[in-house]
């Protein structure tokens, strides 16, 4: 079996990138022999991964189960494009979140989000805001923030803006309201 080099500090002239990519997982529970038995030293048979949960079983040809080193308490790992992979449990939570805690929480920003890429970028369509398009963010322990919101509101409805512009910037506006009303002790004065 081939043997992967491990390095104790970055060889020269490597870039530093964060890879973000859609995959499937489940952390394994125990592993078991599969349905398959050894044949010969040209077969070694399956190898049944089992994990937590409602989960089904996923059996797997022993040449996978050796190259990848598969131990309980480590992820089964399935790609897009089929490929499936073993990570150990402390590498693959470092480095992935599940789905549904990506990116900006709906209560605090429920119209846009932060992308795969790390835009920010509309939660409906999934689009972008272009890197030349400018973007404030406004805290709810900013003390003039409820004001701010309150005025662009007011000007949007002078505009006769869309009712879901409308609606949207008014449960900000509550939003940032019940914020101040019960956390008086972190609001923060803009300086």
């Amino acid at each position: 079996m081939e043997e992967t080099p491990s390095y104790n500090s970055s060889p020269a002239g490597l870039r530093t990138f964060i890879t973000c990519k859609r995959v499937q997982a489940a952390k394994i529970a125990r592993i078991e022999q599969g349905t398959e038995p050894p044949k010969d030293a040209s077969y070694g048979g399956t190898w049944v991964l089992h994990f937590d949960g409602a989960l089904l079983p996923i059996e797997v040809p022993h040449e996978w189960y050796v190259r990848r080193g598969a131990k309980p308490g480590g992820y089964f790992v399935l790609y897009p494009d089929g490929y499936t992979s073993w990570s150990p449990a402390e590498a693959f939570e470092e480095s992935a979140t599940p789905e549904e805690e990506w990116g900006l929480p709906v209560s605090q920003e429920p119209k846009y989000t932060v992308n795969l890429r790390g835009r920010l970028a509309n939660r409906e369509s999934g689009n972008p805001i272009p890197d030349d398009e400018p973007v404030m963010v406004l805290r709810g322990q900013d003390r003039v923030a409820f004001e701010a919101v309150l005025r662009y509101r007011d000007h949007a409805e002078d505009e006769e803006a869309a009712e879901t512009i409308l609606r949207g910037a008014f449960e900000r506006m509550t939003a940032f309201a019940n914020f101040a009303l019960h956390n008086t002790f972190r609001m923060k004065d803009p300086t």
